[in-house]
């Protein structure tokens, strides 16, 4: 819980330590998250839990998802595998064709969902277009973390400076992502390496960088996972949650960062 400023100063008037009570709550007020960054950080963490639960979904939550997202595909199963009369009427009519668009009402026996999930019989549906794929099927081993991450960027100091403004709200749309930083959706979910992570996983095998020419290196609260689309280990956040926001950008004489200059980008994010 946050030091109470008011609390605090009764504590040392009583005391008889006036000068000391001024000193010390002008200090509390100048430390003290605002209510806005506390309420961003309390977003970042329901946000990150979210993602992480979403991720481990079971297979019914997976067979409803594919279902609605790839209707035609499921309908063409339902009418290959079950008969008339087997399960339900809403199977039935989704067999006879009397169900041309499935939504969020729709509500069939849990093992037909799982079945389908099961079947795969999706996937190839899904790998045609991986924008749209399910973040689940391309992520793996969540794990909560809290720690120092590197996001590469062509706009290293603009992002530090602004936040970072463009994100993927939508944690079921989180498989492919390079196009948000420019475009103009709203804030939501960014990528970056642990500092742990990038000098292995970071570069191009052209040379340079795979996302960018610069980089920005900060806090924050995020979900870590295998992307097996990238083959590499990568840290899901909440975008405006990010702080202590610091651009390393190349300069002619290598790489600056809080207004030094290092001959290697390793020393740039050491001293970051």
């Amino acid at each position: 819980m946050d030091p109470n400023p008011r609390l605090i100063a009764t504590h040392w008037i009583k005391a008889g330590m006036l000068q000391e009570a001024a000193a010390r709550v002008a200090h509390l007020w100048a430390t003290r998250p605002s209510a806005h960054a506390a309420q961003t950080s309390r977003t970042a963490s329901y946000r990150v839990d979210d993602l992480e639960d979403y991720l481990q979904s079971g297979a019914y939550d997976r067979g409803f998802e594919l279902a609605l997202g790839w209707g035609e595909e499921f309908k063409d199963w339902v009418q290959r595998t079950y008969r008339l009369g087997e399960l339900d009427e809403e199977l039935d009519e989704i067999i006879e064709g009397k169900i041309p668009y499935l939504d969020e009402d729709l509500d069939l026996p849990p093992e037909v969902l799982e079945a389908w999930y099961a079947s795969g019989q999706w996937e190839r549906s899904v790998r045609g277009d991986l924008a749209y794929a399910p973040s689940w099927y391309l992520m793996a081993k969540p794990k909560s973390v809290h720690t120092k991450l590197i996001h590469f960027t062509n706009r290293p100091e603009a992002v530090a400076s602004q936040g970072f403004k463009h994100g993927e709200p939508d944690k079921t749309r989180l498989s492919l992502t390079h196009h948000l930083e420019d475009s103009g959706s709203g804030a939501g979910f960014n990528f970056a390496y642990d500092v742990k992570d990038w000098e292995k996983y970071a570069k191009s095998s052209k040379g340079g960088f795979k996302y960018g020419t610069g980089a920005v290196v900060f806090h924050a609260q995020g979900l870590k996972v295998w992307h097996k689309g990238g083959r590499e280990p990568q840290v899901i956040f909440w975008g405006p949650a990010a702080v202590g926001l610091v651009p390393i950008v190349r300069g002619p004489e290598g790489w600056m960062a809080n207004g030094s200059t290092y001959p290697t980008l390793k020393e740039a994010v050491e001293a970051a």
